[in-house]
């Protein structure tokens, strides 16, 4: 059968008129204005950068739970947001009630916390942390709530720049 011969409706033809003109003419109502372009140029950017920033990933398990963890490279005084997924062995079920809390430890002893109270999709936490220095460091991760738990993320490092952190990575 041809495409061509499929019965269509009087309003299925007219809805599928629509979707095509919309799609033909989408592009019109998404051009840049003076006034905002500027805002975009800078949000696409920043966009641009967080992509091209290389990530990093670790998982580890205790006797209770695994952790999942992954994150853009850090880098001294901006903010980065972690996905800490969190699996509970017993039943090997996401973590659905709970707290994630990150402790960036630097070499010199010096803490940075950050907190997720609460799962933003089952078994996906998300604190943001700003480590305030470069240099090595370590990633402790505590889990409380209806599931406890503390596990070592190991050794890390706060870059002191975007580009020191992009040279950084293996390629």
């Amino acid at each position: 059968m041809k495409l061509t011969n499929l019965p269509l409706s009087g309003t299925m033809v007219a809805w599928l008129r629509l979707c095509v003109a919309l799609w033909l003419t989408g592009g019109i109502g998404c051009k840049r204005s003076d006034r905002h372009g500027a805002d975009v140029d800078r949000a696409e950017g920043q966009a641009t950068a967080a992509f091209e920033m290389p990530s990093t990933s670790v998982t580890v398990w205790s006797n209770r739970t695994e952790l999942f963890v992954e994150h853009a490279a850090l880098v001294a005084g901006q903010e980065a947001t972690f996905a800490v997924h969190v699996t509970v062995l017993t039943g090997w079920e996401p973590l659905t009630k709970g707290a994630v809390r990150l402790t960036l430890t630097m070499a010199d002893g010096r803490t940075t916390v950050a907190e997720a109270p609460s799962a933003s999709r089952p078994g996906i936490f998300q604190p943001v942390l700003k480590p305030p220095s470069p240099g090595k460091c370590t990633l402790a991760v505590h889990i409380s709530g209806e599931h406890n738990d503390d596990l070592n993320a190991g050794p890390c490092e706060v870059f002191s720049d975007a580009k020191a952190a992009r040279e950084a990575t293996p390629k």
